[in-house]
């Protein structure tokens, strides 16, 4: 906490260890309260009875006592954080080399995006020459673009433009800027070669028809016309 008080003439009318008031907040507040730290003489410290203070005096002693006090526990958690960081790239490092060890024989490796984007000094030890992208459409760019290392030939994207985006936490981003849009739909909608699957394993033949308008090639396998009729539906 810190001392407040509201100058009226020669003294303070209060002082008080509660919020300080709105006036008080931010760079004003900040600096008053250093200024009574640095008023603060040396016979105020070795003051034995606070009783016989002034208020004023008071709230100078206080926030002298704060400030000695924000002093050296800044320099002792300033101390103790940049060891915690220390020791945090040092396990991180050791699990990063531990699993380099694990992989490097594995033939396979999945991992989602954000995974790629996290580990991204492990994936540059791996140096994979292809990756392989499902749902390449519900993918945004940037997080794709971070799995791409420089050892990586061939990039294999599987997915279906006409269907979900990327989701953007920023309405403005997507409407403004597109950020919604996957690399994928871009490549698809500029024409770049692809391929197209034109057979459909899934549904029934009655509702191909529904699909056409988004799927105008759309043909179905003959194992399809195999299916039983649904036993909740009438025919």
């Amino acid at each position: 906490p810190s001392i407040y008080g509201k100058k009226i003439d020669e003294g303070v009318e209060s002082v008080s260890f509660d919020k300080a008031p709105k006036e008080s907040e931010g760079k004003l507040g900040s600096i008053r309260r250093r200024k009574l730290a640095q008023n603060c003489d040396a016979n105020l410290t070795k003051t034995a009875d606070l009783r016989h203070l002034r208020p004023e005096s008071r709230a100078k002693l206080v926030q002298f006592w704060l400030d000695t006090y924000y002093q050296r526990t800044s320099v002792s958690f300033t101390e103790a954080a940049n060891e915690y960081h220390r020791i945090c790239q040092q396990i991180k490092d050791r699990n990063s080399t531990f699993y380099h060890e694990i992989l490097k024989s594995a033939k396979v490796v999945g991992m989602t995006t954000t995974g790629a984007a996290i580990h991204q000094q492990l994936l540059l030890s791996l140096q994979p020459s292809v990756i392989i992208v499902e749902e390449a459409c519900e993918i945004l760019e940037a997080n794709l673009l971070a799995t791409l290392t420089p050892s990586v030939k061939h990039l294999i994207m599987i997915g279906d433009h006409m269907q979900l985006r990327p989701k953007v936490s920023c309405h403005y981003l997507a409407s403004d800027y597109h950020f919604d849009r996957s690399m994928f739909e871009r490549l698809v909608t500029n024409n770049y070669p692809h391929v197209t699957l034109e057979f459909q394993r899934r549904f029934r033949l009655e509702f191909v028809p529904l699909l056409r308008f988004y799927y105008p090639n759309l043909r179905s396998m003959p194992t399809v016309e195999k299916y039983k009729p649904s036993r909740h539906l009438p025919k």
